[in-house]
């Protein structure tokens, strides 16, 4: 792909074109948001652990969900291939 080449994406909305540069940035945000995820599930993780094991931790360290949904995995990854790149 060119340094001029687009990218177009359907959208609900119809479409939108990101130039590479846009497309790129557009990426990273969305890898920095799924890493981001995966840290706070592994936090999760090991909140649950201690609690299990008797462990006396109070109800405000337990990490927030902030999705409220099991299904954001798989949303990061449709995000991902919309961009076009996998």
């Amino acid at each position: 792909m060119s340094a001029t080449e687009a990218t177009a994406i359907a959208t609900d909305n119809g479409e939108i074109t990101l130039e590479q540069e846009a497309r790129e940035s557009v990426l990273r945000a969305l890898l920095i948001g799924l890493s981001a995820f995966g840290e706070l599930e592994k936090l999760r993780n090991v909140w649950e652990m201690q609690r299990i094991g008797n462990r006396d931790l109070p109800d405000d360290l337990r990490p927030i969900d902030v999705s409220g949904s099991a299904d954001e995995v798989a949303n990061f990854a449709e995000a991902i291939r919309s961009i076009g790149r996998y």
